[in-house]
């Protein structure tokens, strides 16, 4: 049970700088409720929403609202960071593999004369690239191609089934060590 902290009572209520509710009476429902110490007193804290009626999740359409901007923003910072991880690999492996002189002898060997940058290879290449990565990874978008999973989905449930094994052999040494 959670007790009612050192002047609760006393304490103006926090509504944040949100959008005011008109006065009435509304039926809410508690999505969560917790109790914790700050500054060396302990806080109570409650978080709710409208249930029914008019105001309908009314601060939950607030809250995500003032979010978008900050959520299209890690969005766009995260595929950036991914987007140049990915390309810097793949020329790093272009270079060590030396792609171009390939494409290079290949074409002197098809077509009998010397081309620097051969784009009746490298075009069919990349475009052969990205369908097999979208193939690799199973998914394009929300799109599967298949209802196998995918390779990252095998890593991270092998990832969990690892680390309940762990935790599993952990709490048995510290039963059998009498702890």
């Amino acid at each position: 049970m959670i007790t009612k902290p050192q002047g609760y009572d006393e304490a103006p209520a926090y509504t944040g700088e949100t959008m005011q509710l008109p006065a009435g009476c509304y039926i809410c429902k508690v999505l969560g409720v917790k109790q914790e110490e700050y500054k060396g007193h302990d806080r109570f804290i409650m978080q709710f929403d409208i249930a029914e009626g008019e105001y309908t999740d009314f601060y939950q359409k607030q809250y995500k609202q003032q979010n978008k901007v900050w959520l299209y923003s890690k969005i766009v910072f995260i595929s950036l960071i991914l987007f140049t991880g990915a390309s810097t690999s793949i020329m790093s492996f272009h270079s060590d593999a030396q792609i171009p002189k390939i494409f290079q002898n290949y074409y002197y060997i098809f077509f009998g004369e010397y081309n620097d940058m051969p784009l009746i290879l490298a075009i069919p290449y990349t475009i052969g690239l990205a369908i097999g990565i979208i193939l690799f990874f199973n998914h394009f978008s929300k799109i599967y191609v298949t209802k196998d999973p995918t390779p990252i989905e095998i890593e991270m449930t092998t990832y969990e089934k690892e680390t309940n094994t762990s935790i599993i052999d952990a709490l048995n040494r510290k039963q059998k060590s009498g702890e």
